[in-house]
């Protein structure tokens, strides 16, 4: 396998890796969302599991492709002991334990708290919360911001948590709109857009930090960094602003027309649209760098 089909493996594995996180960390904060709508539990219980079973298989085999990477000896240098070795004792092998340890954690308390009710308040609840907290420290061991102040490292866990909570909070919205009645679908959107609010501001906070403290905002415009990061920065006005056209216009039409099919359609576009800043952000942080 040439070095360039292994960048585009690395590439898709990190991808589907995101994809999973968000699903683990959407699928656990919408327990609390729901929390008056327990006919939808067992729904959330299956979409988070499989969330986080994946993502521990998925993150195994992201580092398998790594490895593969760096030994540049085709399928089976996916295998070779000294360069499993190497990249174990690296960064990439601590962010790799964080992770598998934190979709560890969610596993275990999603599976012991199977027959109970998320309401929010129980202990297995709260470790399953230190198992997204590990999976998003995870994103810290790791590129230049495990050379930056803990300032960045707090800044960069908290934009994780709430990325992959909108990103993952998009399909339980979905079966929310399909599933209740106009009124309680209402409800759960009126109650989701209000956190949303302060969701977003923290996300431009932390991101627009993050992103002064990488780049100093230099070069943006004449570097390929620059160019993915201007693309990440559109693709997000771009859900922002149709997280809006929800919240000012199809959410009220819910009860106006005792009909929330129109709602549930721009979720599956605005879930398309999370899945490609997911993608973008695989690019950032695999291929190109502030460095760059």
């Amino acid at each position: 396998m040439a070095f360039m089909d292994w960048e585009w493996v690395v590439l898709m594995t990190r991808w589907l890796v995101y994809l999973c996180i968000s699903g683990a960390v959407g699928g656990l904060a919408s327990f609390c969302l729901f929390k008056r709508f327990p006919s939808l539990f067992s729904l959330l219980l299956r979409y988070t599991i499989a969330a986080c079973v994946m993502g521990f298989v998925v993150t195994g085999l992201h580092f398998l492709v790594r490895v593969g990477a760096l030994a540049e000896t085709g399928f089976s240098g996916m295998f070779d002991p000294l360069m499993m070795s190497v990249l174990w004792g690296s960064s990439v092998g601590e962010a790799t334990l964080y992770r598998l340890i934190g979709f560890g954690v969610l596993i275990l308390s999603m599976i012991a708290s199977r027959k109970s009710v998320y309401s929010g308040a129980s202990f297995m609840f709260y470790v399953a919360i230190l198992g997204c907290v590990l999976i998003a420290i995870s994103f810290t061991k790791t590129g230049h911001i495990a050379q930056m102040t803990l300032l960045s490292s707090v800044l960069l866990t908290a934009h994780i948590l709430l990325t992959f909570w909108w990103m993952g909070s998009l399909y339980p919205l979905w079966i929310a709109a399909r599933r209740l009645a106009p009124q309680e679908s209402s409800h759960v959107m009126h109650v989701f857009g209000k956190v949303a609010v302060v969701v977003v501001v923290g996300l431009v906070v932390c991101g627009g930090v993050l992103s002064y403290q990488l780049t100093g905002w230099v070069g943006l415009l004449s570097s390929e960094y620059g160019f993915w990061l201007l693309l990440k920065i559109a693709l997000v006005g771009l859900i922002l602003v149709l997280a809006g056209v929800h919240k000012l216009f199809l959410v009220p039409a819910i009860l106006a027309h005792n009909n929330a099919q129109r709602l549930a359609t721009s979720l599956l576009f605005e879930k398309l649209l999370g899945m490609s800043i997911l993608a973008v952000t695989t690019v950032l942080t695999t291929l190109v760098g502030p460095a760059h």
